[in-house]
């Protein structure tokens, strides 16, 4: 290899499961003068990488992993390693926090699935971040990648990486700050963590002291949704989500408001006030259409059909939860896929056929078991009934069989079924 090839081949080694084009030519040509591309395309004439096309149809570069290893090696020999991890680091933070802000709108999917292609590049880059790095980077991420972990059902992933956050963060930190505590706040929501309501509570603060209104908005909304979880105070969380709809309407944060809204209804659904909360998230859906923001309205879908059965609209039920399913499914949300699954079992059991319901129960519950995903408040006391309502219809020897038959399933395998 001549030294532009050699230069690029071996800081190739900071990456971890490809790498795009844009990435290698902000990390590999730093410094030196050299054309990456360039390089680039010598290193795959010469058989060293492999071009491939990311999920958004650009160019990739993938390496074998003996190939890998030994770039990564001739990488730790160069002396140069830390300033490829940084500027590798600092590529990567950029990436989250453009991200942010588009996985609240119409690009919401194509964003998701590209932060879910840079899975490894992210680790790595927040492992060194908060090992031998700098964490300014890593907290970046964290705050960057919050919807990023929430949609996608990364729970071991966010736990992990807001605790390391928490561990390093500082009171100078400003916006930065408030970020790492609403992904933490979000973490322990999920996790039915009572230090959600401090964490959601400090990040509407800062973000008020930095006039950022719509994040202000939507850690407000958390922060009191979280507040009734642990008080069982419905009429405080009524007022604070409230207000969180009303920043969000003068800000202008449509998204904000839609999931105000969502919040809202899920309280009510919560409370046991189905009609008022079909309301609020009939009003969250149409504001999440016209934002584009597909996996929200996969996520109201839901909670309208399960709603439905509740009301006496096991047919509405059936067509709402179908709707959500393959909105889910074609988006790749297996959080959302597995919640219907859950519902579609129920609508089975009720239609005469217990076992096929009981198998896509032991395949939705296998899926959350392995990603470490609790069900969310308002979902909790249906899960429990459809659980108990389909090992009735079952019995509990056939109900045993299925479920764990079930459990043997990937997600795809369940739809399927259902279908």
């Amino acid at each position: 290899l001549d030294t532009s090839e050699a230069t690029t081949f071996r800081r190739l080694g900071a990456f971890v499961g490809g790498a795009s084009f844009d990435a290698i030519d902000h990390v590999c040509a730093g410094g030196t003068g050299t054309d990456a591309l360039a390089a680039v395309e010598a290193l795959a004439d010469k058989s060293l990488i492999r071009l491939t096309t990311g999920s958004a149809g650009e160019a990739r570069v993938e390496l074998l992993e003996t190939i890998h290893t030994f770039a990564r090696n001739r990488l730790e020999l160069s002396g140069e390693q830390r300033e490829v991890q940084r500027s590798h680091a600092s590529y990567f933070a950029d990436r989250a926090e453009e991200a942010e802000r588009h996985l609240r709108g119409a690009r919401q999917v194509e964003w998701t699935r590209r932060l879910e292609e840079e899975r490894p590049n992210l680790d790595v880059a927040l492992s060194w971040s908060f090992g031998p790095g700098d964490p300014t980077y890593g907290l970046r991420i964290v705050a960057g990648l919050r919807d990023f972990w929430n949609y996608q059902g990364h729970a071991h992933d966010m736990r992990q990486w807001t605790a390391r956050a928490l561990n390093v963060v500082d009171e100078t930190a400003g916006k930065t700050r408030a970020g790492v505590l609403m992904s933490a706040g979000f973490a322990a929501y999920n996790d039915h963590d009572p230090r959600a309501v401090e964490l959601l509570d400090d990040a509407t603060a800062l973000f008020e002291a930095a006039n950022d209104f719509e994040h202000q908005a939507l850690a407000q909304v958390w922060a009191t949704g979280s507040r009734e979880l642990f008080t069982g105070d419905l009429d405080g969380a009524r007022r604070g989500v409230r207000r969180g709809l009303e920043l969000a309407r003068r800000t202008g944060a449509t998204s904000v408001e839609a999931q105000a809204l969502n919040f809202i209804g899920e309280l009510e659904r919560a409370a046991g006030n189905l009609e008022e909360a079909q309301q609020f998230q009939s009003q969250a859906l149409e504001l999440s259409r016209q934002t584009g923001e597909m996996r929200r309205v996969a996520m109201v879908t839901h909670n309208l059909g399960m709603i439905a059965p509740q009301l006496g609209d096991d047919v509405a039920a059936a067509r709402l939860l179908h709707e959500s399913l393959e909105l889910a499914a074609t988006q790749g949300y297996g959080t959302m896929t597995a919640y219907c699954l859950l519902g579609l079992s129920e609508q089975l059991a009720l239609r005469g056929n217990a076992t096929l319901a009981a198998q896509v129960v032991g395949a939705a519950d296998e899926y959350l078991r392995v990603m470490g995903v609790r069900a969310q408040m308002a979902d909790e006391s249906d899960h429990v009934r459809i659980h108990a309502f389909v090992a009735r219809e079952a019995g509990p020897e056939r109900y045993a069989q299925a479920t764990a038959q079930g459990a043997r399933l990937d997600l795809d395998e369940a739809v399927e079924l259902i279908r």
